[in-house]
């Protein structure tokens, strides 16, 4: 079952021209953009994961598709801690929990910070880098 983004703790700052978006808007639409990668991940469905990071190239594809074959099962949790929007560009920060369960059954945690840098592209927002 699908769970929503883990976000205990949100500061989102904007430097945005008036008028152009709102706080409101632009963190409920990163929002939708993480959550649409955290899907993309769990699902492990390759098409929807270029779609939220259009600029994957083909290697780290296939280091996705490498590591999505020996799968079973796969969780992940984001838990967004701040958020820095500027104009088309932003900037989240937060913990990425995952569990893995593998094909011959072990089952994995990892814990880890991110770093996500996005920009809008045609009325959405897309992930440019992950760090």
């Amino acid at each position: 079952m699908p769970r929503a983004l883990a976000a205990p703790l949100v500061i989102v700052t904007l430097l945005v021209s008036p008028g152009t978006v709102t706080a409101e808007s632009a963190e409920s639409a990163i929002r939708s953009t993480l959550e649409e990668y955290r899907l993309a991940i769990e699902s492990r469905d390759l098409g929807a994961l270029r779609h939220v990071r259009p600029a994957l190239t083909p290697a780290e594809m296939q280091r996705f598709q490498r590591a999505f074959d020996q799968l079973e099962h796969l969780e992940v949790t984001l838990t967004v801690e701040s958020m820095a929007v500027n104009g088309d560009q932003a900037e989240v920060r937060g913990v990425r929990e995952d569990l893995f369960i593998t094909k011959d059954g072990q089952r994995l945690r990892n814990r880890a910070p991110f770093r996500y840098r996005l920009q809008t592209s045609s009325d959405r927002w897309i992930i440019l880098t992950v760090d």
